[in-house]
């Protein structure tokens, strides 16, 4: 068994989005004005389609963005099941603080000499 890609894109709303004529060839299969925003999400969501030998490659994606318009209107018109959305605002605040406390603990471990100091909530 294969273990998936993981592929992080953080911030998408932050990208320069500039709109283009999508033309045609691999991954473009609408000849319209697109932004490049919304090409990265088709192509990203279009990665469920690699393969590897003769099996698919199992990739896994994980975007944040703000909830731009733009941006949420390429993934509702995108085929139902083939994302997950989670609106962070809409998770209990605790759950968040632990997550993100659970996370900067292990990167601080990471950093030498780091075990030695006390880090607030132990």
């Amino acid at each position: 068994m294969s273990v998936p890609l993981v592929l992080l894109i953080d911030a998408l709303d932050e990208c320069k989005d500039r709109t283009r004529g999508s033309g045609s060839g691999p991954g473009f299969d609408v000849m319209e004005e697109r932004s490049e925003i919304e090409i990265v999400i088709d192509l990203l969501s279009r990665m469920k389609e690699l393969r590897v030998g003769r099996g698919f490659m199992g990739v896994r994606v994980f975007l944040t963005s703000r909830p731009e318009l733009s941006i949420s209107h390429t993934f509702h018109i995108m085929s139902p099941g083939s994302y997950r959305r989670i609106d962070l605002q809409d998770m209990d605040p605790k759950t968040i603080k632990n997550d993100i406390s659970m996370f900067l603990r292990r990167e601080f471990e990471n950093i030498p000499g780091a075990r030695s100091l006390k880090l607030a909530g132990r």
